[in-house]
């Protein structure tokens, strides 16, 4: 069975093991946020404006995601 390790010189390589240990955190908070996002755009009572401005902000999330290879879903 294939495994992996990461390791950690610490405490010169502290906020490095921070970001490698809240991945899953970080993770969360950007699901959160494309879920806001796509319900605001899909069921907010708003202007066209705001629904545009809203799927603009979630596009470029999207972008940035898929940029660095980064999956959500």
């Amino acid at each position: 069975m294939p495994s992996a390790s990461l390791h950690f010189r610490l405490p010169q390589d502290q906020r490095d093991f921070d970001v490698a240990s809240s991945a899953g955190r970080y993770l969360a908070v950007i699901q959160s946020l494309d879920t806001y996002l796509r319900n605001r755009i899909k069921y907010a009572d708003v202007s066209a404006e705001a629904v545009n401005a809203y799927q603009a902000v979630r596009d470029e999330l999207h972008r940035e995601l898929s940029e660095q290879r980064v999956e959500i879903d």
